[in-house]
């Protein structure tokens, strides 16, 4: 079964490099990820449905046979697309349920706990939270980072250069304003498909998740 497994996850990796090269995109990682067991990923900017789809294809192209899970809102789990993403390792959050009602532990504490008892897993996050215009992210994936003691990788999604990637490693340092000023800095000039819907994380105002 195992050595079965072995084959489709190779297939679909050279299926999804043929499809991701003749679409013209280019894999500018610059990480050795077997270096990493176990991280916090994020990707941005995310301003359009094709962003999971180009996303999706790297991650079967590049990291076909590490552990990955994604976070999707739980109104979707019953859904079409919900399946697809439990297919892709989703993880269901219900984002709208109050710490009390899930034994007093909040969203960021029960991830970061999962993430501390995987022997290896990579959690892959969209830190926007919305395909809208939003220059307050949800600062969860910091928190999990920081509790599981994992680093966090930041994932680049440009469409003008057609580069997709995982370019650069963050170890969360406890001061969240320092450390988010290097992860703007970052994205500050990356162009999403639509980009007068992505901004970098407005440091006034903080979101936890």
């Amino acid at each position: 079964m195992q050595f079965i497994s072995k084959i489709l996850n190779t297939l679909r990796q050279i299926i999804s490099i043929i499809i991701f090269k003749l679409s013209g995109w280019s894999n500018t990682s610059r990480i050795n990820m077997k270096d990493f067991k176990k991280a916090v990923i994020i990707g941005a900017p995310h301003t359009s449905y094709w962003d999971t789809f180009w996303s999706v294809l790297w991650l079967y192209s590049y990291l076909p046979f590490q552990k990955k899970y994604g976070l999707f809102k739980i109104e979707a789990n019953k859904s079409f697309w919900g399946a697809l993403y439990r297919s892709m390792g989703g993880i269901p959050i219900d984002r709208n349920k109050k710490e009390k009602e899930i034994k007093n532990k909040s969203t960021v504490s029960i991830i970061s706990e999962s993430l501390k008892n995987m022997e290896e897993g990579l959690i892959c996050i969209s830190p926007e939270g919305t395909r809208k215009l939003n220059n307050k992210w949800k600062t969860g994936f910091y928190y999990i980072a920081l509790e599981a003691k994992v680093p966090i990788i930041l994932g680049r999604l440009d469409y003008k250069l057609k580069e997709c990637g995982l370019e650069k490693v963050i170890y969360p340092s406890g001061n969240f304003n320092e450390d988010i000023k290097i992860i703007n800095e970052f994205y500050k000039n990356v162009q999403g498909k639509y980009p007068n819907k992505f901004s970098v994380h407005k440091l006034e105002e903080q979101i936890t998740a």
